[in-house]
């Protein structure tokens, strides 16, 4: 979810009223009712085929002053009366509408606008997602001015430097453990460690039914650069001291309360009224609770191993 309040138009400029023409007549032939309710320009507040409908009212006019006036009816009367205003009034015209109704519609430089209203409430990603992407390759470079488009298109940068981000962040990782202790089997039972603990993470969050967004996937190198964290740490506890549980207990203690720390800064997000945030929340405190078990159980498992290098 996205919190975006659905009931917020999209604005799409036009130069000319022929392209803001052009602009709703793409838009409505796309017939997208999944994602687009209504697509209001200029041109369609005012009634449709004007020219027909005035010879249709010549007509009649003409048929009831055929009429002898003694013969007319007080309704007949007041019918042609109507329809001659109508017909010296002339078609109705953009600039003849009250200016509260035409507003929206013009900007100060004189652009036109297409107002596009969403078919379904905005605070769902996929709704959002369908909605700016239904608009997208209109007529005469035609671009969505909103809330909504804005956050799709930091929502398609996310996803597209994800892979990267994380991609360095391993490489920076590795590159930091085998400067720190060296190419030993340690090291690489170290990043094997870290690596494990973050798969089981994505295990115990998919176990629970949460899905992973443009915003809580951000959480997934901090979980690998806490894990490796913690892991150094033993490393060189069983590096210097081997033998030495009462040591190794004590180094996890203090990885616990590291951890700790950011669990209760992810845990006060919990209570934000943000869905994003309270996703960001429950991914980061979940996996970083894993990843710790993880290093208490690895730990265990490897103050029992025999050192070879």
């Amino acid at each position: 979810t996205c919190g975006l309040d659905g009931g917020h138009a999209v604005l799409r400029l036009a130069e000319t009223g022929e392209h803001a023409v052009d602009i709703e007549q793409a838009l409505t032939a796309r017939n997208n009712k999944e994602f687009v309710d209504q697509v209001l320009a200029e041109h369609t507040l005012l009634p449709k085929n004007q020219d027909e409908k005035f010879e249709i009212l010549s007509e009649l006019a003409r048929l009831m002053k055929g009429v002898p006036k003694r013969s007319r009816s007080d309704e007949l009367n007041t019918w042609l009366t109507e329809v001659n205003a109508l017909l010296e009034d002339g078609k109705l015209k953009f600039s003849d509408l009250p200016v509260p109704i035409t507003a929206p519609f013009r900007t100060k430089d004189d652009s036109k606008v297409v107002l596009v209203f969403p078919g379904a409430p905005l605070d769902q990603l996929k709704s959002a997602e369908g909605f700016v992407v239904s608009m997208r390759d209109l007529p005469h470079g035609a671009y969505a001015v909103s809330e909504s488009s804005l956050l799709i298109e930091i929502l398609e940068f996310v996803r597209a430097e994800l892979p990267r981000m994380v991609a360095w962040t391993l490489l920076g990782l590795v590159l930091l453990t085998f400067l720190g202790l060296g190419l030993r089997r340690d090291a690489i039972f170290l990043l094997i460690a870290v690596i494990t603990s973050v798969f089981a993470a994505f295990g115990i969050a998919g176990a629970f039914g949460l899905e992973f967004n443009f915003m809580n996937s951000i959480v997934v190198p901090i979980w690998m650069g806490l894990g490796i964290d913690s892991f150094y740490h033993l490393v060189i506890q069983k590096r210097t001291a081997p033998n030495d549980l009462a040591g190794l207990i004590a180094v996890l203690k203090a990885v616990g309360a590291a951890i700790g720390t950011s669990l209760i800064g992810f845990g006060a997000l919990m209570a934000s009224h943000h869905t994003g945030l309270r996703s960001l929340a429950v991914i980061g405190v979940l996996g970083l609770a894993t990843i710790f078990v993880m290093t208490v159980v690895i730990a265990l498992a490897f103050f029992v191993t025999p050192e070879r290098t």
